[in-house]
């Protein structure tokens, strides 16, 4: 997701920066290798072959380009024109309302209480308040998704995860015999909430 700084930027700016981070997100995976990327942006095939002259979209470009190199990675970019990548686009535009989290001042305090914590099992880029996170989609900085696929046992956890996902995760606490701190919205009506108090 893209902060509202981000957001107010060029499509080129947004493609191309989601070059660069699904390049270093997966480096050690693509390193050695030679990729095809596909875009429906022509801009973004002409930067990462040749530059640009717009200093914000050369540093990308540059980024892009040092890190194939120190990694022998061979990039082509190819240009699909729009109507060819309709699914790919929609994709794309896809929101998750299920995404919130909690404030810095709460998981300081949180933390001083019941922490140190040192995994963030549910978060994203924006979001994440430990180093170590995992996400619902793949991000720069993430250890991984699918926080289900982790055993938690053995890890003081930080919970803050979409409340669709409350009791899957308080049984899989369980399951695991995980420990940490599960934040929810206070919604006296929850289902959720009988499991969340029982756990403790």
């Amino acid at each position: 997701m893209w902060s509202e700084c981000e957001a107010s930027k060029s499509s080129t700016w947004k493609e191309l920066n989601a070059v660069r981070n699904i390049l270093l997100s997966m480096i050690n995976v693509l390193k050695d290798k030679r990729i095809k990327w596909f875009s429906d942006n022509q801009n973004v095939v002409t930067i990462v072959e040749k530059g640009s002259m717009k200093p914000e979209l050369q540093d990308i470009a540059m980024c892009i380009f040092e890190n194939c190199l120190i990694h022998n990675i061979s990039i082509d970019v190819v240009w699909v024109p729009r109507n060819l990548n309709e699914k790919a686009d929609f994709i794309s535009r896809i929101i998750d309302y299920d995404d919130w989290g909690s404030d810095e001042q709460l998981f300081m305090y949180v933390d001083s209480l019941w922490g140190p914590h040192e995994i963030d099992w549910f978060a994203n880029d924006d979001n994440h308040k430990l180093t170590v996170f995992y996400s619902r989609y793949w991000t720069v900085n993430s250890m991984g998704i699918d926080a289900f696929t982790i055993n938690w046992q053995g890890a003081n956890g930080w919970f803050v995860p979409p409340v669709c996902l409350v009791s899957k995760i308080i049984s899989y606490m369980r399951q695991c015999f995980a420990h940490g701190t599960l934040v929810l919205p206070l919604w006296k009506s929850a289902s959720f909430l009988a499991d969340a108090m029982s756990y403790g």
